[in-house]
């Protein structure tokens, strides 16, 4: 369904926007979160080939809950046409709802103010594949596939992106592009923390 999300604040005092689910307001609350590594780079191929390095920005992906409902998770990050976001119902994050920009979407709604108008759905509208780590039949696989972290620390796993031309075209800028990479790992972050003790960093 379509939204129209209300925002106010920042992400380094807390920024809130609020959004319809089924005939109730739902308010999120969320922080800054930075998924990116210490000595975080941005570089840019040039038409030549030469690899130009860009300044690094504050990150614009965060984390929160939903007021009145502190067990239910926000992920996500601001993108140029709003939010990018989940909001995950379950320890598993695959039970919620995903927030993006409506103008992403359909062309229908493309001359609506930016960061305004939002398509909510859930995760059921995908089809996927594969069974949470937390679902009691994939315990004892998950138990084999190596030893569980101690006291409950996190394993980090690094990572380099890589975006081609038409990503960065449809995006318009590196650092549009940029947002979109940090969000979406904002969400892989929360599944992997949640289902099997592992969380991500952007290194490059």
């Amino acid at each position: 369904w379509i939204a129209d999300l209300e925002m106010e604040g920042d992400l380094d005092r807390g920024l809130r926007f609020a959004f319809q689910v089924e005939n109730e307001l739902w308010v999120a609350n969320v922080r800054r979160d930075d998924p990116r590594a210490p000595g975080y780079r941005m570089r840019v191929r040039t038409a030549s080939g030469e690899l130009i390095e860009r300044p690094v920005r504050p990150s614009r992906a965060f984390r929160g809950t939903i007021e009145g409902r502190p067990d239910v998770a926000v992920v996500g990050g601001i993108v140029e046409d709003g939010i990018l976001a989940m909001v995950a119902l379950d320890d598993c994050a695959s039970d919620g709802f995903f927030l993006q920009p409506a103008s992403a979407s359909s062309d229908a709604v493309a001359t609506e103010p930016p960061g305004t108008r939002h398509l909510v759905h859930r995760p059921s509208t995908v089809e996927a594949f594969g069974a949470c780590a937390t679902d009691p039949r994939t315990t004892d696989f998950m138990r084999r596939v190596g030893e569980v972290v101690p006291d409950g620390r996190l394993r980090i796993a690094e990572l380099g992106v890589d975006v081609d031309r038409a990503f960065l075209a449809a995006h318009g800028s590196p650092e549009a592009v940029e947002d979109h990479v940090l969000a979406i790992l904002a969400l892989v972050n929360l599944q992997y923390e949640r289902q099997v003790d592992v969380t991500h960093r952007v290194t490059d």
